[in-house]
């Protein structure tokens, strides 16, 4: 690990004099470093079939400032040759920028990254076991379609031109199968991604997956009309991800874009919703230090209890508004191009939240369930769907359950969810005491969501 942190911070001042010496006023790098082992399982050809394969790969990225403008590029390529030329690059590159006060230097970066050793010594092999252990677990009428298991390590840092010098560390482990139950229409997942090694439970997300194919096998219509739903963690992620979370960066909210440029200190959802972005979670799958320009990671609430109370912002955009702080400033990749963390060099920093935490409640999903009485469990939507940013949505449920007398009773097919999510939201009713830790599809940031309890949502089939 040492070793690790000693190359990128070597490759970070070595670019850093680079962009001094090609004129930049002031400059600043970030250097992040990945190594990750996975292996899959798979039915082809009626054989099922097994692969495990390691990957590993490092990069910096640079933002320059010259006469009132920013500029910004990356390499793959840390020798002295490629620094110079990444330096000029980002001068040739760099656009006009309004209210830039200069690069962050808050003083001595506390680490919080979540580092488990015993995922750092993993082997491939190792992996591989992981996987045959998952897949040996299948039961019965029910076998397995699709697996997956990986664990990840990423080490990162930052310097810049006002002596600051961050750096950061963190493990990912994460499993996921697939089954399929005799006559069912449609396999049901089951995932889960943690950042210690002795939090992932291999044997519930088997269990998960068999008991909801089981279910799927006697599957109905829906029905169109409005029904009261209790959204799994993973549907709750998918609807706020988007038109919501965009919402509340401050940059939306100054240039009139944002649906709630005007509703700060108001009610936009009801008094069973608190959303908070807390960086420091101890279960976050973004969970630092420090954000991505080197502000230090702190909580910060945003919806309390229905009222909306704040919004997401970093350094530049603070100084545009006359506003110390920051804390926001992400370098997002889709999740599809890196299972476990979700931000890299390559992308260029935008206001996004860190670990985006809808606050659970007092009840778990199980009393939720017996609450909902007679509806819908909607278990997994389609990832990554559209969402105008005005928050209409029509979310396709790949995995909806009918629910009677608080009891899941059979699968539902071809099931989609209509609506606003800023209305959406205002409607929930209750939400759970468990949070799961997700990475939603094309989002970029982690998330930490309950089940929720949702009356009268529009369901068409």
């Amino acid at each position: 690990m040492r070793d690790v942190l000693e190359d990128l911070f070597s490759a970070c001042e070595r670019a850093l004099r680079a962009c001094e010496a090609a004129g930049a006023e002031e400059a600043e790098v970030f250097a992040l470093a990945r190594s990750t082992i996975e292996a899959e399982f798979g039915v082809r050809d009626g054989e099922p079939h097994l692969l495990g394969y390691s990957t590993a790969r490092a990069g910096l990225a640079v933002r320059v400032y010259r006469a009132g403008r920013l500029g910004f590029s990356y390499t793959t390529d840390l020798s002295e040759k490629a620094l110079e030329e990444v330096a000029k690059s980002s001068l040739r590159a760099a656009r006009p920028v309004e209210g830039f006060k200069g690069f962050p230097c808050p003083g001595k970066m506390p680490k919080h990254g979540i580092f488990d050793r015993a995922i750092a010594g993993l082997t491939e092999e190792d992996v591989i076991s992981m996987l045959r252990d998952l897949v040996s677990l299948e039961a019965g009428e029910v076998k397995v379609s699709a697996a997956y298991a990986g664990v990840s390590v990423v080490h990162f840092a930052i310097v810049n031109s006002h002596g600051l010098e961050a750096d950061d560390a963190g493990t990912f482990v994460g499993a996921s199968i697939s089954t399929l139950a005799e006559g069912s229409p449609e396999r049901v997942p089951a995932s889960a991604f943690r950042r210690r090694l002795s939090e992932l439970d291999l044997a519930r997300l088997a269990e998960e997956s068999t008991s909801l194919s089981l279910a799927f096998a006697r599957v109905e219509e829906a029905g169109p009309g409005k029904a009261d739903v209790l959204l799994s963690p993973w549907v709750v992620a998918e609807l706020l991800a988007y038109a919501f979370t965009d919402a509340l960066r401050a940059d939306k909210v100054r240039l009139g874009t944002s649906v709630l440029k005007d509703k700060l200190g108001q009610p936009i959802a009801s008094g069973a919703v608190s959303l908070h972005d807390d960086p420091l979670h101890p279960s976050g799958l973004c969970t630092f230090g420090l954000d991505d320009e080197g502000w230090p990671a702190e909580r910060k609430v945003l919806v309390e209890k229905g009222i909306l109370k704040g919004f997401l912002y970093d350094s530049l955009e603070a100084a545009r508004q006359g506003l110390e702080g920051g804390g926001n400033c992400i370098r997002w990749e889709p999740p599809t191009v890196d299972t476990f963390y979700p931000r890299d060099y390559r992308f260029r920093p935008g206001i996004y939240p860190t670990n985006l935490l809808l606050a659970p409640g007092t009840k778990k999903a199980e009393e939720l369930m017996a609450e909902l009485g007679d509806g819908i469990y909607a278990y997994r939507s389609l990832s990554g769907f559209g969402m105008a940013p005005s928050g209409d949505f029509s979310l396709f449920i790949t995995n909806a359950f009918r629910v009677r007398d608080g009891e899941i009773v059979g699968g539902l097919r071809e099931l989609s969810l209509k609506g606003n999510v800023f209305d959406l939201l205002k409607h929930v009713e209750a939400v759970s005491s468990e949070v799961e830790p997700l990475l939603p599809n094309m989002a970029g940031f982690g998330m930490l969501m309950p089940h929720a309890l949702v009356r009268d949502i529009q369901v068409a089939a």
